[in-house]
């Protein structure tokens, strides 16, 4: 257990058995937006009759790093999507040094204008991997009318805050083109036509996944609604 700064898992606890030598292994990693010295308690417990008995306290100074300034880069893959609701796109945000040098484990807030990320929000923090990099997916919004969606990241580096941003934008359907195949079915109940609609945006191409309802005045689907 550690008071400040988190283990392999991202918190401030972590289990980890002995190895054949005796020994117990865990990564301690420092916050990385720490402006001061900070000295970081860790506690190593052993579990006894499931009575945790205190074994040994060790202190880690965290020294706060000048990275000076920061670049951050932010890229999303797609440059449209659809605006199903369901179609998603790849976010993805770097940050270096003006060295060019990559920075791990720093907390970015994603935030969008429409859509939202893997949990659900229009708001989100990832961290930085090794590479420097933090990932996101970014789920379009249902919608009729075409909009664009704006992402932004923001880093707070040590007080230094870096904003950046990227836009992608949501296609909606501009025509319905429907037809029956065949055109012509006997009224016996057992004759049967396959409803097509095929939807497309503005320049032509196919809308994938957006929800379609069909209604018919005449007969029933298979659903035995009208």
């Amino acid at each position: 257990m550690v008071d400040v700064g988190t283990f392999d898992n991202n918190r401030a606890t972590y289990s980890v058995r002995t190895d054949s030598n005796g020994i117990a292994t865990a990564q301690l990693r420092a916050p990385f937006n720490s402006t001061t010295l900070v000295t970081a308690t860790v506690q190593a417990s052993l579990a006894r009759f499931d009575q945790p008995v205190l074994a040994e306290q060790v202190e880690v100074v965290f020294v706060p790093v000048q990275v000076g300034d920061i670049t951050v880069d932010l890229e999303i893959t797609a440059a449209q999507l659809p605006a199903n609701g369901s179609s998603t796109t790849a976010v993805s945000v770097s940050v270096r040094t003006d060295a060019g040098q990559p920075l791990p484990g720093v907390p970015v807030e994603l935030t969008t204008t429409r859509g939202t990320f893997d949990a659900g929000t229009a708001t989100t923090t990832i961290e930085t991997d090794a590479t420097g990099t933090a990932r996101a997916m970014l789920r379009s919004a249902l919608g009729q009318q075409q909009t664009s969606a704006t992402v932004t990241a923001r880093v707070d580096a040590g007080g230094q805050v870096t904003i950046a941003e990227d836009s992608v934008l949501f296609i909606v359907p501009a025509t319905a083109d429907t037809s029956a195949l065949p055109p012509e079915i006997r009224s016996d109940v057992r004759d049967q036509a396959v409803i097509l609609a095929q939807i497309q945006d503005s320049t032509g191409s196919p809308v994938p996944a957006y929800p379609v309802v069909v209604t018919t005045s005449l007969g029933r689907f298979a659903n035995a609604a009208q």
